[in-house]
């Protein structure tokens, strides 16, 4: 396999596995076929219990945070989480939430415990997005989803093609094994072929497979400011 150009645009599969879900559920069959494809993905998982069978692919698997709600005990839930995982020896640089983090005190929190990057569900428009937030921290919305919510979508493996032929900047698909398993056989079809997609759009440079603690730090260096050159030579 030859390798991606660097400057293939970087597109992350973010896996959201409920701890409801047991991995020989969907899970385990998911992660056999990422292994087989070589693709990293960033697997948000809620309790670090979870993470025994992602040790199969170490190399492959960022460890990510989920958490399910947003509430108003979401600061206590976001450091109780954080600290189950590093107590487990996962270092968690991405946040996944199912709604809105609350602005304000949130994002000195997060950097502060080491958060990075922030994956919320599609936005209002339904498009996705990314966007830098206070503190250092990067906010991503989904720009695909798995099952696809969109029946247009599901012809191209729930992918937007324009992600599979060739993303015009950084992208993020979302697959959520509870949805997977629960609409059963039509929605792993469709799974197969999105990661068949994207395994040969990878092979052939049209983008790059990469986790989302790895874009952040791509997108924290390009957006660090350059250091100024004197036009006037040392005499």
């Amino acid at each position: 396999m030859s390798s991606t150009p660097r400057n293939a645009p970087p597109v992350c599969l973010v896996i959201r596995w409920s701890n409801h879900v047991a991995a020989d559920a969907g899970p385990a069959r998911l992660l056999r076929r990422l292994i087989e494809a070589r693709l990293p993905a960033t697997w948000a998982i809620e309790q670090p219990a979870q993470s025994t069978p992602l040790a199969a692919a170490p190399q492959l698997v960022e460890h990510a945070l989920l958490l399910p709600r947003v509430d108003a005990n979401f600061s206590d839930a976001l450091a109780d989480g954080l600290h189950r995982f590093s107590a487990a020896g996962h270092d968690v640089a991405t946040l996944a939430v199912a709604g809105q983090p609350p602005r304000g005190q949130s994002e000195r929190q997060l950097a502060q415990l080491g958060v990075r990057a922030i994956v919320t569900e599609s936005n209002a428009s339904g498009s996705g997005s990314i966007r830098p937030l206070p503190f250092g921290l990067w906010q991503a919305s989904a720009h695909g989803t798995l099952p696809s919510r969109r029946r247009w979508l599901r012809r191209v493996g729930g992918v937007p093609q324009e992600l599979v032929a060739g993303a015009a900047g950084p992208a993020i698909i979302t697959a959520d094994a509870a949805e997977l398993i629960r609409q059963g056989a039509r929605a792993w079809s469709e799974l197969e072929l999105a990661i068949d997609q994207l395994e040969t759009a990878n092979e052939r440079g049209a983008i790059r497979i990469a986790t989302v603690a790895d874009l952040a730090a791509e997108l924290t260096r390009q957006a660090a400011p350059k250091p100024q050159r004197s036009i006037l030579r040392a005499a």
